[in-house]
């Protein structure tokens, strides 16, 4: 999945925490959706350092920044019971914790070649359902990621990420 829909899940995972909690203020409702759509690309920082590391905006045959720690679903718990301890308020924690999850959830339907869902007990990825992930030749990288994006528009992830994307664009408008 890319951005839009990770975001996307991410607001509406906070949706939905937060139709549980009316008590919220309208401020902080608005931090809190905020926080979800944030939370819910949040795992993906991983690809700077993945970038930075490689020395290289393209990925590499058989390499993934899903297999950083920051791709895992118990990296994302505890960063959900630390905001915890420090912040007292189990909606935000809820919030970032299942916004992160939403995102490793998703990553998790045909895409790359994984996430370690056991982590730190294996390092074996999960993949629901794969399709054929191709990495473009070419040393331009625009056309890459253009080649790679081609790729991706006939994936059932896809449209899955549309329908994430519709969902919460009508979420925002009916709210």
């Amino acid at each position: 999945m890319i951005f839009p829909g990770h975001v996307s899940a991410g607001y509406l995972v906070a949706k939905v925490v937060l139709s549980m909690h009316p008590e919220i203020s309208v401020a902080e409702y608005n931090k809190l959706v905020l926080l979800g759509a944030f939370s819910g690309w949040l795992p993906d920082i991983d690809i700077f350092y993945y970038f930075f590391k490689a020395r290289s905006v393209r990925f590499e045959e058989g390499t993934t920044h899903r297999s950083y720690i920051t791709h895992t679903p118990f990296f994302w718990i505890a960063v959900a019971f630390l905001v915890l301890l420090f912040t007292r308020s189990e909606v935000s924690a809820l919030i970032m914790g299942l916004g992160s999850l939403s995102h490793i959830f998703f990553d998790s339907f045909g895409s790359g070649n994984g996430v370690m869902w056991f982590w730190p007990f294996s390092k074996k990825k999960v993949l629901f359902f794969n399709y054929v992930d191709k990495n473009p030749e070419t040393d331009n990288v625009f056309k890459y990621y253009f080649l790679l994006f081609k790729d991706y528009l006939n994936t059932t992830t896809f449209y899955l990420e549309i329908t994430i994307t519709v969902v919460a664009l009508l979420a925002i408008y009916f709210s």
